[in-house]
């Protein structure tokens, strides 16, 4: 009987961790080399506009600490530095580590989101890049830069090349989403490629294959409202009532 009182007693104290750690949100810890009292912001978008915080390197040293309502894209750069690298925030640990002239090389640990997302594009996405970059350049050289227009016959070996790269995009993204559904990386990575350019058939297949958390998510949510606009704007719909 002792042992259940004790067993019992402790539940309390292990909720109220629990809660004290869920309330932590994000503390993110870095070290720039070569950038002693520089200043770094992080910052994203809301809209048009751009929130940021802002922190003074010491020794080496910075830090951030707050709370994201949902898990979004934050960028980390140097005062006067074109140079950024982007991190996919998430209420938990991270820790950062890079140098001044190569920011966007850093290495991020402690945020598996930006794992998944890194892991897209540092992986599938050169491929893409790399089959991409070939075809435009031999078609540059074709074109003399453009000075001569291909005639139908000399372009459809090109255009080939781009359906068969179409493809390869599609089936790329849809194998890393089927392997990271639950990661709201995934969604921002169908954002960045299905709709912003726009693919909206596309971007519905994806979209069908997000966990429920992931449809939840800051991208998941734009994603389906985009998805919407474009259900009721498109070719054959019927036009929704307007002034002018």
């Amino acid at each position: 009987m002792k042992t259940k009182i004790i067993a019992l007693a402790t539940i309390p104290f292990i909720v109220g961790s629990l809660a004290f750690q869920m309330q932590q949100g994000y503390k993110i810890t870095g070290k720039i080399a070569g950038a002693d009292n520089q200043v770094i912001y992080l910052s994203h978008n809301e809209g048009t506009q751009e929130i940021k915080d802002s922190a003074t390197i010491k020794n080496g040293h910075f830090s951030f600490s707050g709370t994201v309502k949902e898990v979004q894209i934050y960028v980390l750069k140097l005062k006067g530095v074109q140079q950024q690298k982007l991190l996919i925030l998430e209420n938990k640990a991270i820790s950062i580590s890079g140098n001044k002239d190569s920011l966007f090389n850093a290495k991020i640990t402690g945020s598996p989101d930006t794992d998944v997302y890194y892991g897209f594009y540092n992986g599938p996405w050169k491929a893409i890049t790399a089959k991409a970059g070939n075809i435009y350049r031999r078609l540059d050289s074709a074109s003399q830069k453009g000075k001569i227009k291909l005639d139908p016959a000399q372009r459809k070996p090109f255009d080939d090349e781009f359906k068969a790269l179409d493809l390869m995009n599609y089936n790329s993204i849809k194998a890393y989403v089927k392997a990271h559904p639950s990661s709201v990386a995934v969604a921002a990575i169908v954002k960045d490629r299905f709709i912003d350019y726009p693919y909206p058939q596309q971007a519905t297949e994806m979209y069908a294959l997000f966990s429920p958390e992931v449809k939840k998510s800051f991208y998941g949510k734009a994603i389906n409202a985009s998805l919407a606009i474009n259900n009721r704007t498109a070719p054959g719909k019927l036009v929704p009532d307007f002034t002018m």
